[in-house]
């Protein structure tokens, strides 16, 4: 595993982690078409907890912005970087538009 290190502030960001059933309630989608955004490289991927897997609900949150700005789910997680006004999601390795909470 390689060492990275974070800033602190960065840390802050990931508001709280999610299950899979609450990505797919909070998304809207299936269980086949979760992985089928990951596999694809247009959806942000789980941190792994040992065996768990959590998504960090800001990267989540501001994959749902980009589609409601674009009323379209971004091809790849570049399409996010392309948006500006971004912050570093360590867990995903993109940059995901700030939400306003």
């Amino acid at each position: 595993m390689e060492n990275m290190e974070v800033p602190m502030d960065q840390l802050t960001q990931a508001s709280r982690f999610l299950r899979r059933d609450q990505v797919l309630v909070m998304v809207g989608i299936g269980t086949t078409k979760l992985y089928s955004l990951m596999k694809n490289g247009s959806f942000p991927k789980p941190v792994h907890i040992g065996r768990a897997a959590r998504w960090v609900e800001d990267e989540v949150l501001a994959w749902m912005a980009y589609c409601v700005k674009t009323k379209e789910a971004p091809e790849t997680l570049d399409a996010l970087l392309a948006e500006g006004g971004a912050k570093w999601y360590p867990s995903a390795g993109f940059m995901g538009a700030q939400v306003q909470r």
